[in-house]
């Protein structure tokens, strides 16, 4: 697996939920991971992304992204997230 090739589909994925909004991701806090499996330079990388609460206050959302891929001698991994709050301020972690 590209480090590069899955950064890029992570950035994406993330960039997808957090156009969606608080309230969309709302609903997927505490559901098991959405599995994605992206074809990226002919290779598989699965992709999961889950949403959680970033705090004790329940107030704002992390979602967390990871892709997984095959690499040399290695199964590669790489984890992006990001934070959003009901008034749509978000960051990436």
């Amino acid at each position: 697996m590209n480090r590069g090739d899955a950064y890029r589909v992570l950035a994406a994925l993330l960039e997808q939920a957090r156009s969606r909004g608080y309230e969309a991701l709302l609903i997927l806090v505490g559901q098991p991971a959405v599995a994605h499996l992206v074809r990226v330079n002919g290779e598989d990388v699965g992709v999961d992304t889950v949403v959680i609460w970033e705090d004790e206050k329940r107030g704002r959302l992390r979602v967390c992204a990871t892709a997984f891929g095959p690499s040399t001698f290695t199964m590669e991994r790489l984890a992006e997230s990001f934070v959003i709050g009901p008034a749509g301020d978000s960051c990436l972690k």
